[in-house]
């Protein structure tokens, strides 16, 4: 997935903005739309956006005290490997699903 402007720049990561959590969204919507099928897209964008309203307010945080300890970007850099995991998962259980079964004379070979 495509990093946010955000961690590139330190400047900007005390500056969280609209624009770039959009930028972010953006990538990982569309790798969601291109992978999985539309109900699969559709039910991770939902959770997707849920996540995306919490880190704003964590972010918001972060602008007002000008500051992040540790455990705070620790959990705003953990976001992005949930999203990973969860968009592979559905990406894996939907091409599981989609192969033929196995006949059973392949069982023991």
């Amino acid at each position: 997935m495509r990093c946010c402007a955000w961690w590139r720049s330190p400047s900007a990561r005390m500056k969280p903005s609209a624009a770039n959590s959009r930028s972010c969204v953006r990538g990982t919507r569309a790798i969601a739309e291109e992978l999985l099928t539309p109900a699969a897209a559709q039910l991770y964008l939902a959770g997707l956006d849920r996540d995306c309203h919490d880190l704003l307010g964590v972010l918001h945080s972060v602008k007002l005290t000008r500051a992040a300890a540790r455990n705070v970007t620790d959990l705003i850099a953990g976001y992005g490997e949930i999203w990973s995991t969860r968009l592979f998962e559905r990406f894996s259980r939907s091409a599981r699903a989609a192969r033929a079964p196995c006949s059973g004379s392949m069982r023991g070979a």
